[in-house]
């Protein structure tokens, strides 16, 4: 008996060992992880899609013929629709007097929504540097705005070296999703994640 004892408690702290492993270090977001194009979008054949370059804005991207683009003052939006159905990929030129990197200006984006709308606390899944073409970015994935009806998505941030603008890019992830809204959520995430592959500054 005495040695079933001692087998029990040797299981029981490697049971309670691999649980902290697990929420210390198995849940540690991805911050090292670095992504090329060929990471980011699923190859799709991109022959007959559009282009759209803007040198004021500073950027361009190809993206499916079928999605309508808006352009805005703020930012650049791409929508399908299908009766109450929606999925859209924006881009936003924001102001970064600053200078923060795509990690820092993640962070103060963070910081900036708690601090000025408490109420829709933001929670994500996971964060990690990656690459678009050669301009590395930040990426905030699972992001929840904290608002009833409000899609999952993912936000892309994307920052260099002595500018004091950075863009934002954002589309709805494919799951889990908060939004019973979102048109084609699988198909559209790949689609859109396609887009940002071909995304680039234009200096």
């Amino acid at each position: 008996m005495h040695w079933k004892k001692i087998i029990l408690v040797i299981l029981i702290i490697l049971m309670v060992g691999f649980l902290v492993w697990w929420f210390v270090l198995g849940q540690k977001p991805s911050e090292d992880k670095s992504l090329s194009n060929s990471d980011i979008g699923e190859e799709i054949d991109m022959s007959d899609w559009k282009l759209y370059k803007n040198q004021e804005r500073g950027f361009e991207f190809k993206y499916p013929n079928n999605w309508e683009l808006f352009e805005f003052q703020s930012k650049v939006e791409l929508r399908i629709v299908e009766e109450s159905y929606y999925y859209n990929f924006s881009v936003a030129k924001i102001d970064n007097p600053n200078k923060l990197n795509s990690e820092e200006y993640s962070k103060f984006w963070l910081e900036e929504m708690d601090r000025t709308v408490p109420q829709y606390p933001v929670s994500y899944e996971d964060e990690r540097k990656i690459l678009i073409g050669d301009q590395s970015a930040h990426e905030l994935h699972g992001v929840y705005l904290g608002i009833e009806g409000e899609p999952t998505i993912k936000i892309i941030f994307i920052s260099w070296p002595d500018k004091e603008e950075v863009y934002q890019i954002q589309f709805p992830i494919d799951e889990p999703q908060t939004s019973s809204k979102i048109l084609n959520p699988k198909e559209n995430y790949l689609l859109a994640n396609s887009v940002l592959s071909t995304f680039k500054i234009l200096k």
